[in-house]
């Protein structure tokens, strides 16, 4: 029995050392997460100055991208909503796709 006690007091400091700080933890998501959105919906979301994230919740993106290489070229044509996660927020920010090119 106290030899046992003493290998667990021996393990203690071991195990209270493995736990990782919630300082060093990552911060943000690793990945974006790009939704398809209408026209109107882009003009909704101008007008009122927000992105009503919890609309998102039960659609399935249409892209998803790793956080680090965000490649829009590779997006179709169209309206895009991209959310990530920041610390303890969710960041939605929009971009349109185009292949519109402007000769001078």
């Amino acid at each position: 029995m106290k030899k046992t006690g003493l290998f667990l007091v021996a393990l203690l400091p071991c195990l209270l050392f493995a736990q990782t700080s919630l300082k060093n933890i990552r911060q943000k998501s690793y990945e974006f997460l790009a939704f398809r959105v209408t026209a109107a919906d882009v003009e909704q979301y101008i007008q009122k100055d927000s992105i009503p994230v919890d609309e998102f919740i039960s659609r399935t993106p249409a892209h998803t991208f790793w956080k680090d290489s965000l490649n829009t070229h590779v997006l179709p044509v169209g309206h895009y909503v991209l959310i990530s996660v920041v610390g303890n927020e969710v960041v939605a920010n929009m971009i349109g796709v185009s292949n519109l090119v402007v000769y001078r």
